[in-house]
């Protein structure tokens, strides 16, 4: 994601997919102008995600975020998410397609 705009457009399409979405930072270590951090998310599908109709089943995973600052910005961000795995758990085959 590149900015604010971007981060809030993709923020309100995971609230209108999961609108019981939850988040839980657990740590976060820095060394000098990097940062990384482990976060869990969990909720409900209960509306539209990119074109799939809400399954209402749930999914738990973790996620990792590395982030580089210059000053007081993000120059750089990394995040490590296994999506696969949500969709696993949501019911849904890779090619968005709901499955049994």
């Amino acid at each position: 994601m590149n900015g604010a705009s971007e981060f809030k457009q993709y923020a309100q399409v995971m609230l209108r997919a999961f609108s019981d979405l939850h988040s839980s930072v657990h740590e976060i270590v820095g060394d000098g102008d990097l940062f990384a951090c482990r976060v869990s998310f969990s909720g409900t599908h209960s509306g539209d995600l990119m074109g799939i109709p809400p399954t209402n089943k749930r999914f738990e995973l973790t996620e990792a975020i590395f982030v580089r600052f210059e000053g007081n910005k993000i120059a750089e961000e990394w995040q490590y998410v296994n999506q696969l795995a949500m969709f696993q758990q949501l019911g849904i085959n890779p090619t968005g397609e709901a499955s049994e």
